[in-house]
């Protein structure tokens, strides 16, 4: 239980940071930095934590996951378009993701 949560933790850390990131970027203080330099220096030791688990290969392929949490985190916060050919590569990457996951079960 504690390796999934670690898991989950890394992907959503590094999600977080990246939206944090462009937030500062926006011009939205400098607590944005502080707080996704934070997030980003998080993610390794949760995601040490997981491969220990997991395996290299489950954890590497679950961070393509982030690509889809930022996007939609994107469009929920910043009014972000969507084009069909990302909800393509949205599909794609939870697609491969899935199928591997359930592989490698």
């Amino acid at each position: 239980m504690l390796p999934l949560l670690a898991l989950i933790g890394a992907l959503s850390a590094t999600s977080v940071a990246q939206v944090t990131y462009k937030k500062f970027s926006l011009g939205h203080g400098r607590r944005n930095l502080y707080m996704a330099m934070c997030l980003f220096g998080l993610a390794p030791f949760l995601t040490y934590y997981a491969v220990k688990s997991f395996g290299i290969g489950l954890v590497f392929l679950s961070t393509s996951t982030t690509y889809v949490a930022v996007m939609l985190m994107g469009r929920l916060l910043f009014a972000e378009r969507i084009t069909p050919r990302q909800v393509v590569a949205m599909v794609l990457i939870l697609s491969g993701s899935l199928i591997y996951g359930l592989g490698a079960m």
